[in-house]
C-alpha cells in the first residue's frame, strides 16, 4: 500500500532536519575552535598523557563539522538538500501550506532573495 505524504508536512520535516543538522554543525565548530586556537590549552595538554587523545578529539570535531555541512548541501535523493528546501519555500503555495499565518514574512523573504540575485 502506497501512502501519500502531505507536501507541507514533508517540507516542515525537511526544514526541521536541516535546522537540527545546522545546529549540530555550529556546536562542533564552536568546540573545535576552542580546541584549535587556545595556545595555553595546547601547552598544558601537549606534555600530558592525554595529548594524543586531545588531538584525536579535535580532529573528530573538525571532521564532523565538515561532514555536517556536506550533508546539508548534498544533492543525493536521501540527503536534506538545503537548495531544494529554499526552492520549495520560494513557492507561495508551499509556503502558505506550511506556515499559513506568516504570509507577510514570506513576501519579505521572496523580495530579499530577488534583491540578492
Amino acid at each position: 500500500m502506497i501512502m501519500s505524504v502531505d507536501p507541507a508536512t514533508e517540507l516542515r520535516a525537511r526544514v526541521k532536519a536541516a535546522v537540527q543538522d545546522y545546529d549540530a554543525v555550529v556546536q562542533f565548530h564552536e568546540s573545535w575552535r576552542i580546541a584549535a586556537h587556545d595556545k595555553a590549552l595546547h601547552e598544558r595538554v601537549s606534555h600530558s598523557f592525554a595529548g594524543q587523545t586531545f588531538l584525536i578529539v579535535r580532529g573528530a570535531l573538525r571532521r564532523e563539522m565538515l561532514l555536517g555541512l556536506s550533508r546539508l548541501w548534498d544533492h543525493r535523493t536521501e540527503a536534506i538538500k538545503i537548495v531544494s528546501i529554499a526552492d520549495d519555500l520560494e513557492n507561495r503555495r508551499s509556503w502558505t501550506r506550511c506556515y499559513p499565518t506568516r504570509r507577510s514574512m514570506q513576501r519579505h523573504v521572496v523580495r530579499r532573495r530577488k534583491r540578492l540575485r
